[in-house]
């Protein structure tokens, strides 16, 4: 009876750093897969991948070969977790606030402009998610102006002139602003 915590506790430990390894391994075999470059290059790619699944299938119809390939595949996903697990999460001190992070979003929208406009900005802010999707102009105008970052009345961004808009000069100085205040 006393064996059972530690050993449920030890399976748990096994399957959650299995697991992790495996979704990296899946990712990364994803992301290789999928990533960019010459049309013949992808499709040699989407060749192997295809013949590897091919491949598994075939194996896995052969008991014994199946049993020694999942478990070479397990403590491969487990080392990969294990490694994973080792690696430092940020602290939460670390983390930006929500105000860096919507800042850090107007000057990513901005990118070379010379600003966006509000209602730009509110089409981008709507798709940032769930949380964000019934966000109205009074709301995002009263954000930015709580976290310092002003919004001028008429601001040229390419051919459009005179819509109200947050210039990148203002947002980088209110996200350097954050980022060098006194913690209160």
């Amino acid at each position: 009876m006393r064996a059972l915590p530690w050993l449920a506790e030890l399976l748990k430990r096994l399957g959650e750093r299995t697991g992790r390894g495996a979704a990296a391994i899946g990712w990364r075999i994803a992301a290789w897969t999928l990533r960019k470059g010459p049309p013949k290059v992808r499709i040699g790619r989407l060749a192997v991948a295809a013949a590897a699944v091919w491949a598994g299938e075939r194996v896995l119809a052969h008991q014994r070969l199946a049993a020694a390939l999942i478990a070479i595949f397990l403590v491969v996903s487990y080392r990969e977790g294990a490694a994973q697990a080792t690696q430092a999460a940020p602290e939460p001190e670390e983390w930006p606030s929500a105000d860096e992070i919507l800042l850090g979003m107007v000057l990513d929208l901005i990118g070379d402009a010379p600003g966006i406009h509000l209602a730009d900005l509110l089409v981008e802010v709507r798709k940032a998610g769930p949380d964000w999707a019934g966000f109205e102009l009074p709301e995002l105008r009263e954000m930015l102006a709580a976290i310092g970052c002003p919004i001028r009345r008429q601001l040229r961004v390419g051919d459009r002139t005179g819509i109200p808009g947050v210039h990148r000069d203002d947002a980088q100085a209110a996200l350097n602003r954050l980022n060098h205040s006194p913690d209160l």
